[in-house]
Protein backbone atom coordinates (compact mmCIF):
# COMPACT_ATOMS: atom_id res chain seq x y z
CA UNK A 1 0.00 0.00 0.00
CA UNK A 2 2.94 2.41 0.31
CA UNK A 3 4.16 1.51 -2.68
CA UNK A 4 0.98 2.55 -4.59
CA UNK A 5 0.60 6.26 -2.65
CA UNK A 6 4.59 6.65 -3.31
CA UNK A 7 4.00 6.28 -6.72
CA UNK A 8 1.04 8.30 -7.60
CA UNK A 9 2.29 10.21 -9.97
CA UNK A 10 1.71 7.63 -12.70
CA UNK A 11 -2.39 8.18 -12.58
CA UNK A 12 -1.45 11.52 -13.48
CA UNK A 13 0.55 10.99 -16.97
CA UNK A 14 -1.46 7.85 -17.80
CA UNK A 15 -3.56 8.09 -20.62
CA UNK A 16 -6.55 6.07 -21.24
CA UNK A 17 -7.16 4.32 -24.91
CA UNK A 18 -10.35 4.36 -25.93
CA UNK A 19 -11.32 0.86 -27.74
CA UNK A 20 -14.09 0.97 -30.22
CA UNK A 21 -14.41 4.80 -29.98
CA UNK A 22 -15.93 5.12 -33.39
CA UNK A 23 -19.10 3.99 -31.95
CA UNK A 24 -19.30 7.12 -29.53
CA UNK A 25 -20.16 10.92 -30.29
CA UNK A 26 -20.64 13.60 -28.45
CA UNK A 27 -23.27 13.45 -25.32
CA UNK A 28 -24.80 16.10 -23.30
CA UNK A 29 -25.70 13.64 -20.45
CA UNK A 30 -23.85 11.04 -18.35
CA UNK A 31 -25.14 7.89 -16.34
CA UNK A 32 -22.03 6.38 -14.50
CA UNK A 33 -23.35 2.99 -13.07
CA UNK A 34 -20.95 1.23 -10.14
CA UNK A 35 -20.19 0.83 -6.38
CA UNK A 36 -17.62 1.52 -4.02
CA UNK A 37 -14.40 2.71 -5.20
CA UNK A 38 -15.44 2.53 -9.09
CA UNK A 39 -18.22 5.46 -8.21
CA UNK A 40 -15.74 7.87 -6.75
CA UNK A 41 -14.62 9.15 -9.70
CA UNK A 42 -18.09 10.12 -11.11
CA UNK A 43 -19.27 11.40 -7.32
CA UNK A 44 -15.89 13.88 -7.56
CA UNK A 45 -16.51 14.86 -11.35
CA UNK A 46 -19.92 15.50 -10.21
CA UNK A 47 -19.56 18.21 -7.72
CA UNK A 48 -17.34 20.17 -10.12
CA UNK A 49 -17.87 22.82 -13.18
CA UNK A 50 -17.43 20.32 -15.62
CA UNK A 51 -19.65 21.11 -18.66
CA UNK A 52 -21.86 18.17 -18.14
CA UNK A 53 -24.94 16.60 -16.22
CA UNK A 54 -23.54 13.35 -14.39
CA UNK A 55 -25.99 11.15 -13.15
CA UNK A 56 -24.15 8.31 -10.40
CA UNK A 57 -26.42 5.01 -10.35
CA UNK A 58 -24.98 2.72 -7.35
CA UNK A 59 -27.95 0.03 -7.48
CA UNK A 60 -28.74 -2.94 -9.78
CA UNK A 61 -30.32 -2.14 -13.34
CA UNK A 62 -30.89 1.21 -14.65
CA UNK A 63 -32.29 4.65 -13.52
CA UNK A 64 -34.52 6.87 -16.30
CA UNK A 65 -32.57 7.52 -19.22
CA UNK A 66 -32.58 11.09 -21.23
CA UNK A 67 -32.05 11.42 -24.78
CA UNK A 68 -28.90 12.05 -25.52
CA UNK A 69 -27.10 10.23 -22.48
CA UNK A 70 -23.91 7.67 -22.64
CA UNK A 71 -24.27 4.83 -19.90
CA UNK A 72 -20.78 4.55 -17.93
CA UNK A 73 -20.63 1.58 -16.55
CA UNK A 74 -17.58 0.91 -14.00
CA UNK A 75 -15.89 -1.84 -12.12
CA UNK A 76 -12.35 -2.06 -11.41
CA UNK A 77 -12.75 -5.95 -11.07
CA UNK A 78 -14.95 -6.10 -14.05
CA UNK A 79 -16.81 -8.70 -11.95
CA UNK A 80 -18.99 -6.56 -9.54
CA UNK A 81 -22.72 -7.80 -9.56
CA UNK A 82 -24.69 -4.12 -9.64
CA UNK A 83 -22.03 -3.20 -12.23
CA UNK A 84 -22.70 -6.12 -14.41
CA UNK A 85 -26.46 -5.84 -14.23
CA UNK A 86 -26.13 -2.19 -15.30
CA UNK A 87 -24.42 -3.71 -18.68
CA UNK A 88 -26.89 -5.94 -18.67
CA UNK A 89 -30.19 -3.83 -18.97
CA UNK A 90 -28.41 -1.16 -21.23
CA UNK A 91 -27.06 -3.77 -23.62
CA UNK A 92 -31.08 -4.90 -23.91
CA UNK A 93 -32.15 -1.40 -23.98
CA UNK A 94 -29.39 -0.72 -26.60
CA UNK A 95 -28.41 1.97 -25.02
CA UNK A 96 -25.37 3.62 -26.12
CA UNK A 97 -22.87 2.69 -23.31
CA UNK A 98 -19.27 2.55 -22.45
CA UNK A 99 -17.10 0.12 -19.72
CA UNK A 100 -14.27 1.08 -17.63
CA UNK A 101 -12.72 -1.95 -15.92
CA UNK A 102 -9.04 -3.59 -15.60
CA UNK A 103 -10.67 -7.38 -15.92
CA UNK A 104 -13.33 -9.43 -15.61
CA UNK A 105 -16.27 -10.67 -17.34
CA UNK A 106 -16.87 -6.93 -18.25
CA UNK A 107 -14.14 -6.74 -19.87
CA UNK A 108 -14.53 -10.00 -22.42
CA UNK A 109 -18.04 -8.78 -22.90
CA UNK A 110 -17.27 -5.22 -24.30
CA UNK A 111 -14.81 -6.91 -26.50
CA UNK A 112 -17.22 -9.73 -27.75
CA UNK A 113 -20.18 -6.95 -28.35
CA UNK A 114 -17.54 -4.31 -29.66
CA UNK A 115 -18.77 -1.85 -26.75
CA UNK A 116 -16.58 1.07 -26.50
CA UNK A 117 -14.16 0.41 -23.25
CA UNK A 118 -11.29 1.64 -21.15
CA UNK A 119 -9.14 -0.95 -19.71
CA UNK A 120 -7.61 0.19 -16.73
CA UNK A 121 -4.02 -0.88 -15.34
CA UNK A 122 -3.83 -3.76 -13.24
CA UNK A 123 -2.12 -1.37 -10.31
CA UNK A 124 -3.07 -4.31 -7.82
CA UNK A 125 -5.49 -1.92 -5.92
CA UNK A 126 -8.56 -0.09 -6.75
CA UNK A 127 -7.77 3.19 -4.45
CA UNK A 128 -5.65 5.38 -6.88
CA UNK A 129 -8.46 7.07 -8.25
CA UNK A 130 -7.03 8.85 -10.91
CA UNK A 131 -6.99 6.36 -13.38
CA UNK A 132 -10.91 6.45 -13.37
CA UNK A 133 -11.44 10.07 -12.97
CA UNK A 134 -8.90 10.34 -16.19
CA UNK A 135 -10.96 7.31 -17.96
CA UNK A 136 -14.78 9.08 -17.28
CA UNK A 137 -13.05 12.53 -19.08
CA UNK A 138 -12.33 11.09 -21.68
CA UNK A 139 -14.94 9.27 -22.21
CA UNK A 140 -17.31 12.14 -21.80
CA UNK A 141 -15.60 14.04 -24.89
CA UNK A 142 -14.40 17.51 -25.62
CA UNK A 143 -15.86 19.31 -23.11
CA UNK A 144 -12.97 18.24 -20.95
CA UNK A 145 -9.97 18.96 -22.93
CA UNK A 146 -8.91 21.63 -20.23
CA UNK A 147 -9.99 19.62 -17.19
CA UNK A 148 -7.71 17.19 -18.85
CA UNK A 149 -4.80 19.17 -19.21
CA UNK A 150 -5.06 20.11 -15.63
CA UNK A 151 -5.15 16.61 -14.51
CA UNK A 152 -2.29 15.75 -16.15
CA UNK A 153 -0.51 18.83 -14.44
CA UNK A 154 -1.46 17.29 -11.23
CA UNK A 155 1.87 15.36 -10.60
CA UNK A 156 3.78 18.25 -10.71
CA UNK A 157 1.71 20.21 -7.99
CA UNK A 158 0.69 17.52 -5.45
CA UNK A 159 2.47 17.89 -2.09
CA UNK A 160 3.58 14.06 -0.50
CA UNK A 161 5.83 14.56 1.75
CA UNK A 162 3.05 17.38 3.26
CA UNK A 163 0.54 14.68 3.09
CA UNK A 164 2.25 12.13 4.58
CA UNK A 165 2.70 14.34 8.06
CA UNK A 166 -0.36 15.50 7.43
CA UNK A 167 -1.96 12.24 7.61
CA UNK A 168 0.48 10.34 10.22
CA UNK A 169 -0.02 13.59 12.59
CA UNK A 170 -4.24 12.39 12.16
CA UNK A 171 -3.80 8.92 12.06
CA UNK A 172 -1.98 9.22 15.96
CA UNK A 173 -4.98 11.07 16.95
CA UNK A 174 -7.39 8.76 15.66
CA UNK A 175 -5.50 5.32 17.46
CA UNK A 176 -8.34 3.45 18.98
CA UNK A 177 -11.08 6.23 17.90
CA UNK A 178 -14.10 5.95 15.72
CA UNK A 179 -13.79 8.68 12.64
CA UNK A 180 -16.76 10.58 11.51
CA UNK A 181 -15.40 13.00 8.51
CA UNK A 182 -17.81 15.99 7.94
CA UNK A 183 -17.94 18.36 4.51
CA UNK A 184 -20.36 20.67 2.93
CA UNK A 185 -22.32 19.02 0.68
CA UNK A 186 -20.46 19.79 -2.43
CA UNK A 187 -17.23 18.25 -0.63
CA UNK A 188 -19.09 15.32 0.73
CA UNK A 189 -18.10 13.15 -1.82
CA UNK A 190 -14.50 13.40 -0.19
CA UNK A 191 -15.63 12.65 3.24
CA UNK A 192 -17.22 9.50 1.66
CA UNK A 193 -13.85 8.45 0.43
CA UNK A 194 -12.75 9.11 3.50
CA UNK A 195 -14.93 6.95 4.97
CA UNK A 196 -14.63 3.98 2.77
CA UNK A 197 -11.15 4.17 2.65
CA UNK A 198 -11.06 3.43 6.38
CA UNK A 199 -13.47 0.76 6.11
CA UNK A 200 -11.85 -1.33 3.27
CA UNK A 201 -7.97 -0.84 3.93
CA UNK A 202 -7.94 0.13 7.76
CA UNK A 203 -10.54 -2.09 8.67
CA UNK A 204 -12.66 0.02 11.26
CA UNK A 205 -15.51 1.39 11.71
CA UNK A 206 -16.05 4.93 10.15
CA UNK A 207 -18.90 7.52 9.46
CA UNK A 208 -19.42 10.30 6.96
CA UNK A 209 -21.68 13.28 6.93
CA UNK A 210 -22.36 16.71 5.41
CA UNK A 211 -23.56 20.66 6.27
CA UNK A 212 -25.75 21.51 6.85
CA UNK A 213 -27.67 18.47 6.74
CA UNK A 214 -26.14 16.93 9.92
CA UNK A 215 -26.91 19.96 11.77
CA UNK A 216 -30.15 18.41 12.14
CA UNK A 217 -30.09 14.92 12.90
CA UNK A 218 -26.53 13.46 13.80
CA UNK A 219 -25.53 16.74 16.19
CA UNK A 220 -28.38 16.54 18.53
CA UNK A 221 -27.56 12.80 18.88
CA UNK A 222 -24.60 13.61 20.72
CA UNK A 223 -26.13 15.95 23.57
CA UNK A 224 -25.43 12.82 25.85
CA UNK A 225 -27.30 12.19 29.57
CA UNK A 226 -25.26 9.93 31.51
CA UNK A 227 -27.24 6.68 30.47
CA UNK A 228 -26.31 6.90 26.95
CA UNK A 229 -22.55 9.13 26.96
CA UNK A 230 -20.97 5.62 26.66
CA UNK A 231 -22.43 5.26 23.21
CA UNK A 232 -20.50 7.84 21.84
CA UNK A 233 -17.25 8.31 23.87
CA UNK A 234 -15.40 6.99 20.84
CA UNK A 235 -16.39 8.99 17.83
CA UNK A 236 -13.84 11.45 16.96
CA UNK A 237 -14.86 14.02 14.25
CA UNK A 238 -13.05 15.19 11.51
CA UNK A 239 -13.66 18.23 9.37
CA UNK A 240 -13.05 18.91 5.76
CA UNK A 241 -12.60 22.94 6.06
CA UNK A 242 -12.82 24.12 2.43
CA UNK A 243 -12.70 28.34 2.48
CA UNK A 244 -14.27 28.10 -0.98
CA UNK A 245 -17.59 26.79 0.47
CA UNK A 246 -20.64 29.08 1.46
CA UNK A 247 -19.59 31.44 4.49
CA UNK A 248 -23.05 29.97 6.15
CA UNK A 249 -21.69 25.87 5.59
CA UNK A 250 -18.09 27.91 7.21
CA UNK A 251 -19.82 28.98 10.03
CA UNK A 252 -21.74 26.06 10.82
CA UNK A 253 -18.71 24.10 10.91
CA UNK A 254 -16.62 26.17 13.60
CA UNK A 255 -19.68 26.24 15.68
CA UNK A 256 -20.29 22.40 15.65
CA UNK A 257 -16.58 21.92 16.08
CA UNK A 258 -16.67 24.02 18.97
CA UNK A 259 -19.42 22.40 20.74
CA UNK A 260 -18.51 18.86 20.21
CA UNK A 261 -14.84 20.01 21.59
CA UNK A 262 -17.23 21.54 24.56
CA UNK A 263 -18.49 17.92 24.88
CA UNK A 264 -14.62 16.92 25.13
CA UNK A 265 -14.95 15.45 21.59
CA UNK A 266 -11.92 14.69 19.68
CA UNK A 267 -11.70 16.71 16.84
CA UNK A 268 -9.51 17.50 13.92
CA UNK A 269 -9.16 20.11 11.03
CA UNK A 270 -8.31 19.05 7.34
CA UNK A 271 -7.72 22.31 5.70
CA UNK A 272 -8.53 21.67 2.19
CA UNK A 273 -5.59 23.16 -0.07
CA UNK A 274 -4.76 23.49 -3.72
CA UNK A 275 -4.69 26.07 -6.65
CA UNK A 276 -7.32 24.71 -8.40
CA UNK A 277 -10.42 22.17 -7.89
CA UNK A 278 -8.88 19.13 -9.22
CA UNK A 279 -5.69 19.83 -7.10
CA UNK A 280 -7.69 20.31 -3.64
CA UNK A 281 -9.34 17.25 -4.08
CA UNK A 282 -6.27 15.09 -4.80
CA UNK A 283 -4.28 16.79 -1.97
CA UNK A 284 -6.78 15.56 0.38
CA UNK A 285 -7.09 12.22 -1.34
CA UNK A 286 -3.53 11.45 -0.08
CA UNK A 287 -4.17 13.21 2.90
CA UNK A 288 -6.79 10.03 3.17
CA UNK A 289 -4.46 7.73 1.65
CA UNK A 290 -1.76 8.50 4.59
CA UNK A 291 -3.82 8.42 7.40
CA UNK A 292 -5.15 4.80 6.31
CA UNK A 293 -1.89 3.27 5.59
CA UNK A 294 -0.47 4.75 9.29
CA UNK A 295 -3.42 3.43 10.77
CA UNK A 296 -3.72 0.30 9.01
CA UNK A 297 -0.23 -0.03 10.10
CA UNK A 298 -1.00 0.36 13.44
CA UNK A 299 -4.15 -2.08 13.65
CA UNK A 300 -1.50 -4.89 11.67
CA UNK A 301 -4.48 -4.51 9.28
CA UNK A 302 -2.50 -4.27 5.92
CA UNK A 303 -3.94 -7.40 4.34
CA UNK A 304 -7.00 -8.39 2.71
CA UNK A 305 -9.98 -8.70 5.10
CA UNK A 306 -11.99 -11.63 5.09
CA UNK A 307 -15.75 -10.22 5.18
CA UNK A 308 -16.12 -9.29 2.17
CA UNK A 309 -14.96 -12.25 0.52
CA UNK A 310 -17.02 -14.51 2.64
CA UNK A 311 -20.24 -11.82 1.50
CA UNK A 312 -19.45 -12.36 -1.97
CA UNK A 313 -19.30 -15.99 -1.67
CA UNK A 314 -22.43 -16.25 -0.19
CA UNK A 315 -24.27 -13.88 -2.42
CA UNK A 316 -23.45 -16.25 -5.36
CA UNK A 317 -24.77 -19.01 -3.78
CA UNK A 318 -28.40 -20.38 -4.59
CA UNK A 319 -31.43 -18.38 -3.20
CA UNK A 320 -31.83 -18.48 0.29
CA UNK A 321 -30.58 -17.91 3.53
CA UNK A 322 -28.27 -20.86 4.26
CA UNK A 323 -26.26 -19.50 7.10
CA UNK A 324 -29.18 -18.01 8.98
Amino acid sequence: MEEIIKNYKEQFGWEPIVENADRLKEYDNFVVCGVGTAAFAADFLSTGKTGSKITVWKDYGLPEIPPNTLVIVCSYSGTTEEAIDSFAEARQKRLPMAVITKSGQMLIDAKQHSIPFIQLPDTGHAMMSGYSIKSLMKLMGSKQADTMKEFAALGDLIDIEEARIEGETLANSLKEKIPVVCASNRNYPLAYNWKVKLNERARIPAFANHFPEMNHNEMTGLDSVPKNKSLSEGLYFVFLQDETDDPRIQKRMKICEALYKEREFGTYTVEMKGKSFLHKIFQNIFVANWTVFYLAQHYGSLTEGKIGGEFEKRIKEKPGFPHS
